[in-house]
């Protein structure tokens, strides 16, 4: 299948089909530039045939290229990323070093960092 990625400043979805009325749809939000929140995936056609990992291993895949962490908070995101080894370098956890040095800043899209954290 097919994965397409739409990603603006503060959001994004990775899809399959019309970008309008996809058959298959995984959107998130940035929180500051290191932290995505999986908030929904929705497959309408093609149930059952592995569509939504899918969609789930394309923004693994641009989260590792771009140095994101991901926090799921869809709960087919949240089990796939939760139960699967696989995932663990690039799911969000509460309290880790990289939730201390990406902060929330104002600008969510994907960059290079500025520098060290403060008291590094």
């Amino acid at each position: 299948m097919d994965i397409q990625h739409l990603h603006t400043a503060r959001n994004g979805k990775f899809y399959n089909g019309d970008p309008s009325a996809p058959v298959a749809l995984l959107t998130y939000r940035m929180a500051g530039l290191h932290k995505m929140i999986i908030d929904h995936t929705e497959v309408n056609e093609h149930k059952g045939e592995g569509v939504g990992k899918q969609l789930v291993d394309a923004a693994v895949a641009y989260a590792r290229q771009h140095g994101i962490k991901i926090m799921p908070v869809c709960s087919f995101a949240q089990a796939l990323l939760e139960n699967n080894s696989d995932y663990a370098d690039v799911l969000y956890e509460p309290g880790s070093a990289s939730e201390l040095t990406s902060g929330s800043g104002s600008n969510p899209t994907p960059g290079p960092s500025s520098g060290p954290a403060p008291g590094s």
